[in-house]
């Protein structure tokens, strides 16, 4: 026992002397106050804030708005396409929670060689030149900023 008292002695009076000075700093200092223990006074200094009843109801808007759907792109026409110059805005429609429709923007469209294409009219006119498999990327931004991107694979076949 003497030997353990010894060997863990001084381990023993730290562990003491910390857990005396954590009690006083905790419970024992007072500021000017008349608050006690560092708790109550950085609690005592802390600043409080009232709440704006005006913060609530744009909350409230905030969720309302939260709750409405992101637009919804599809194609419209069922089968495939013949060659030639197409609109995709013939093709593909995009609609917002309210179902308003909304105007499309085609990213990128490739042929089936995966050649990207450019559009003719500098916006959604495209030639279809061979048969095959294009891709296209279309996205779509409702008025509150909500977006929808796609990619769409349209089958094209030759003029008959």
């Amino acid at each position: 026992m003497e030997q353990m008292l010894h060997t863990y002695g001084k381990t023993l009076l730290a562990i003491l002397m910390t857990g005396i000075l954590l009690a006083w700093i905790f419970w024992g200092i007072e500021d000017d106050k008349g608050n006690q223990g560092i708790l109550r006074i950085a609690g005592a200094n802390v600043r409080r804030v009232e709440a704006h009843p005006e913060g609530y109801r744009e909350f409230d808007g905030y969720l309302s708005e939260g709750v409405c759907e992101k637009p919804v792109i599809t194609y419209c026409l069922s089968g495939s396409l013949r060659t030639g110059a197409i609109d995709l805005c013939d093709c593909i429609r995009a609609v917002d929670y309210a179902g308003n429709e909304l105007p499309i923007t085609v990213t990128n469209c490739t042929n089936p060689a995966a050649m990207p294409l450019t559009p003719y009219d500098g916006q959604t006119g495209y030639i279809f030149e061979e048969p095959g498999i294009y891709t296209v990327e279309v996205s779509a931004i409702d008025e509150g900023r909500r977006k929808t991107a796609c990619r769409i694979q349209i089958p094209v076949q030759r003029n008959l």
